[in-house]
């Protein structure tokens, strides 16, 4: 591990580069979170360069993690903190500093989904990337794979992986190329249940039958989903809330019940 002391270091000018790219449609993020760079290690995610705060250095876990990257030929810096703020990265301290390049698995009509997974969550136009990131969250937690679809959060975002907490360097991100009709065609040609989500929908969810190959569609916060995409899919159901004035909820928060829903009737978890 090298010590860093100026900006102009050229380690540490890239990262500065990549960290003030913006977080959109970047083909590397800059993150700043002790976990998430272990989730990266761990999920042999392409880390590029790692910046350390010169007083955790010394920590076992700084040098365990330092000593194997350095081995896959990683630059692996240190600096004071003062050096490591100038990142701009976020208003936390944090002990250290890394870029990994970010990925999608684009998916089309030719892909075989039941090779991917039996259970799906789409985002369709989903746009905030703290829905996003907690969307992924919950999906690892409840057995599901993510597809972005539309116009859903443009990019993964550092904001998304925040929200994530890992999630989306864990797991695959799919995205599809095309609207809701043609993800709908697609999906419903490979024989998955279609399962659209609505406050306005007829079916509670709480006596829905999934089967096991499913997807759920979720829509965009404020829009929801086209009614074209609900007309299109045999399954339009909605989460029952208790009577007053709030006739809608969260798309993370109904994206997560809906999930949790699909599991146990898939015969997992523990109710």
């Amino acid at each position: 591990m090298r010590t860093v002391t100026s900006i102009k270091d050229p380690g540490f000018a890239a990262l500065s580069k990549m960290a003030k790219q913006g977080t959109n449609n970047a083909e590397s993020i800059v993150l700043d979170n002790m976990p998430l760079l272990e989730s990266a290690v761990n999920a042999g995610v392409e880390i590029i360069e790692v910046m350390w705060d010169e007083r955790y250095v010394d920590k076992d876990y700084a040098v365990s993690i330092s000593n194997m990257l350095e081995s896959r030929g990683v630059d692996v810096m240190c600096g004071t903190h003062h050096l490591i703020r100038r990142l701009e990265v976020s208003q936390a301290q944090p002990q250290v500093v890394f870029a990994i390049k970010a990925k999608e698995t684009v998916i089309d009509s030719n892909t075989d989904l039941r090779s991917l997974g039996s259970r799906f969550l789409v985002m369709l136009d989903v746009m905030d990337p703290m829905n996003v990131g907690t969307i992924m969250r919950h999906a690892e937690a409840f057995g599901y794979r993510v597809i972005l679809a539309g116009e859903a959060v443009s990019g993964i975002s550092r904001h998304v992986f925040r929200s994530s907490t890992g999630s989306a360097i864990r797991k695959p991100i799919y995205r599809f190329k095309g609207d809701g009709a043609a993800l709908a065609e697609f999906i419903g040609a490979q024989d998955f249940q279609m399962i659209t989500t609505s406050a306005h929908a007829d079916s509670p969810i709480s006596r829905f039958e999934f089967k096991t190959n499913h997807v759920i569609f979720v829509g965009n916060e404020s829009r929801g989903l086209p009614i074209e995409l609900r007309k299109a899919c045999k399954d339009d159901v909605y989460i029952p809330m208790m009577p007053g004035g709030v006739h809608s909820i969260n798309v993370a928060a109904a994206s997560s019940i809906s999930m949790y829903s699909g599991m146990l009737a898939c015969g997992e978890g523990d109710l």
